[in-house]
C-alpha cells in the first residue's frame, strides 16, 4: 500500500474520533450512540459520575458497567510513526480513573492522544511517561512491559488499538462490539494499514488479546505477526519473559532506528 493509501486511512480513523463531541460526557462516538441505545441503554443514560458518586453507586460497580463519563481510549501511541502495534480488547477500568482524570494534564494528555497531536511529545504512548505514574495505565503498561528497553524508546515506538475503545473493568460487549462503528473502523485501520506493513515487514504486530474479533487465529504466522493462545490472552503480558516481549527486543535490535512512515 502506497504511502498516500497509509495516510487515507490513518486520517479515516483519526478523522472518526475528531467527531467525538469533548465538551461534555457521555462520551460516546455519535456514530456509536445507537447502538448503546439499543444493546447497553443503562450505560447510556446512566448520570454523570466522579470519584464521589462512583463511590456509592452499585449499579456502575458491575464489573461489565461501561464508564462513559471517562473519556475514551481506542488507541495509544503514535499511529503514524509506531512501527510496533498491540492489539487488545478494551482500555479496562479502576476506580481511582474518576480521580486522576480529573487531572488538567491527564485529560489534556487524553485528549491529545484522541487528536493524535503527539508528534512532538518525548513520550507519544503518554501512560509511559512518568509524568503520570500515578495513573493507572502507566502501572498497567509499566508492569506488562517490564525488562522490554526503555520507557521512552517502547513509547515511540509501540501503538496499542483497541478493539472496543470504552472502559470498563470486564469486557462483555461482544453483542455490540461486532457492530459497534469505532471497532469496525478499529479492525479496518489494523486489516489495511496495520498488516500490509506486517506483511513488507516493515512491523511487528502483536494480538495480544481479542484475535477473532480483528479477523486473527492462532493459524495465522508471519516472521513478525503473534498471535497470542488461550494461555496468553487472560494476562496479555509482553514483559522480558513473554512471547510477545522476546520478539519487541528482537524487533527493536534487528531494527535500531524507527521505521515509521516519512512525514
Amino acid at each position: 500500500m502506497s504511502n498516500a493509501n497509509h495516510d487515507a486511512a490513518h486520517v479515516d480513523l483519526v478523522a472518526f474520533w475528531r467527531r467525538l463531541d469533548l465538551s461534555d460526557g457521555p462520551y460516546v462516538h455519535p456514530d456509536d450512540r445507537p447502538f448503546f441505545a439499543r444493546y447497553r441503554p443503562h450505560d447510556l443514560s446512566h448520570p454523570p459520575l466522579d470519584a464521589a458518586s462512583y463511590a456509592h453507586d452499585t449499579v456502575a460497580q458491575d464489573p461489565k458497567f461501561t464508564h462513559l463519563s471517562l473519556l475514551p481510549v481506542p488507541y495509544l501511541g503514535n499511529l503514524r510513526r509506531a512501527d510496533i502495534f498491540i492489539l487488545m480488547l478494551n482500555p479496562g477500568f479502576s476506580q481511582i480513573e474518576y480521580q486522576v482524570e480529573s487531572n488538567d494534564d491527564v485529560i489534556t494528555a487524553l485528549r491529545r492522544n484522541l487528536a493524535q497531536d503527539v508528534e512532538k511529545d518525548d513520550y507519544p504512548l503518554w501512560y509511559l511517561n512518568p509524568q503520570f505514574k500515578h495513573h493507572p495505565g502507566h502501572r498497567y503498561w509499566a508492569s506488562h512491559l517490564k525488562g522490554v528497553g526503555s520507557h521512552r524508546e517502547l513509547s515511540n515506538r509501540i501503538a496499542v488499538v483497541e478493539r472496543f475503545p470504552y472502559h470498563s473493568k470486564e469486557f462483555g460487549h461482544t453483542a455490540v462490539v461486532r457492530k459497534l462503528p469505532s471497532s469496525i473502523t478499529a479492525k479496518r485501520f489494523v486489516r489495511e494499514i496495520v498488516l500490509p506493513r506486517v506483511i513488507r515487514q516493515e512491523a511487528l504486530l502483536i494480538v495480544a488479546r481479542g484475535a477473532s474479533a480483528f479477523g486473527f487465529s492462532q493459524h495465522d504466522k508471519a516472521p513478525n505477526l503473534i498471535v497470542y493462545g488461550p494461555g496468553e490472552t487472560a494476562g496479555a503480558w509482553l514483559t522480558d519473559r513473554s512471547r510477545g516481549g522476546v520478539a519487541i527486543q528482537a524487533w527493536i535490535h534487528a531494527h535500531p532506528n524507527l521505521l515509521g512512515w516519512a512525514m
